[in-house]
């Protein structure tokens, strides 16, 4: 029998937050769950923006490498 899959401490529009990175939001919000969960989805949708634009980017620069 293999080993239990650790799973993740929260589970965000399936992305793992930290716990690092869940106190840093809340001490960036006013205190109140709607704000502190508010700024969670924004800060995991700035999150997976960033991610596309970079898998866009590699995208192009191996386009750009095989054109060569």
């Amino acid at each position: 029998m293999g080993a239990k899959k650790k799973s993740p401490r929260y589970n965000v529009l399936s992305f793992r937050v930290s716990d690092e990175e869940l106190r840093l939001i809340e001490s960036e919000t006013s205190g109140s769950r709607q704000d502190f969960l508010h700024a969670v989805v924004m800060e995991t949708v700035q999150i997976r923006r960033e991610a596309r634009q970079t898998r866009r980017e590699e995208r192009h620069l191996k386009w750009l490498q095989n054109a060569a």
